[in-house]
């Protein structure tokens, strides 16, 4: 699911099977609800379940 609008599964998916040892797609993203100023996903893939932080849009706070 690409419906979060801030995870393209068709670059994550490639890049995650190159260089994430054990790492099979296909997969999906759903992103939590709650967290702070980091977005976080979960990742169910055929090879098991992750979690993927990004760093947040914009500019960031000096305090961050």
């Amino acid at each position: 699911m690409t419906g979060t609008g801030l995870v393209d599964l068709g670059r994550l998916v490639p890049y995650l099977e190159e260089n994430l040892p054990g790492f099979r797609g296909p997969a999906t993203a759903r992103k939590f609800a709650s967290g702070q100023s980091n977005p976080t996903f979960l990742l169910e893939a055929a090879s098991g379940r992750y979690v993927l932080r990004r760093k947040p849009s914009g500019t960031l706070l000096k305090s961050a």
